[in-house]
C-alpha cells in the first residue's frame, strides 16, 4: 500500500507545482490575455477546490471507501489537469483548476490515511512521513521540469 499511496502523493504535489510553472510563460506569451491579477484568481480557485476537496473527503470515504477515493482523487486531479492544456479561456482554465483541486484536496488526507490503516504498530508514523516525501519529490520534480 505504501508504494501506491507514496506514487499517489508524488503525482498530488507535481500537480500543484505545475501551475506555478506554466503561469510565468502563459503571462509572457499573453494566453487568453491572461494577466497578472487573472493568474491570482485561477491559482487561488484552484485552491479553493483543494480545500472542498479536502473537507469533504473523509465523509465520501466513510460512503464508499478510501482505496475507491484515492483512485477516483487520482483520476479526477489528473484528467481535469489534463484538460487544462486545451482550455479555450481563462474562464475554462480556473473551471477545470477548480475541479483538479477537488481531486487534489482528497488524495493526500486519504493516501495517509491509507497508509495509516496498513502501517504496524510502531511503523505507522514513519509511514505518514514517507508519504510525505512523495508530495515533496513531485513538486522537486516539476519545478526541475521547468527550469529546462
Amino acid at each position: 500500500m505504501l508504494p501506491l499511496c507514496w506514487a499517489a502523493v508524488l503525482l498530488d504535489g507535481f500537480d500543484l507545482v505545475v501551475l506555478g510553472s506554466v503561469l510565468p510563460v502563459m503571462l509572457d506569451e499573453g494566453a487568453w490575455g491572461l494577466t497578472p491579477a487573472s493568474a491570482s484568481v485561477v491559482s487561488t480557485v484552484g485552491l479553493i477546490g483543494m480545500m472542498v476537496g479536502a473537507l469533504t473527503i473523509g465523509t465520501v470515504t466513510d460512503l464508499i471507501g478510501r482505496r475507491k477515493v484515492l483512485l477516483v482523487a487520482v483520476s479526477t486531479f489528473s484528467l481535469f489537469t489534463l484538460l487544462c492544456a486545451v482550455a479555450p479561456s481563462v474562464f475554462a482554465f480556473g473551471l477545470l483548476r477548480f475541479l483538479a483541486g477537488l481531486g487534489l484536496g482528497g488524495c493526500l488526507p486519504t493516501a495517509i490515511t491509507l497508509t495509516t490503516e496498513y502501517a504496524r504498530g510502531s511503523w505507522r508514523s514513519s509511514a505518514t512521513t514517507t508519504i510525505m516525501t512523495g508530495y515533496h519529490v513531485g513538486a522537486v520534480l516539476t519545478a526541475l521540469l521547468g527550469i529546462g
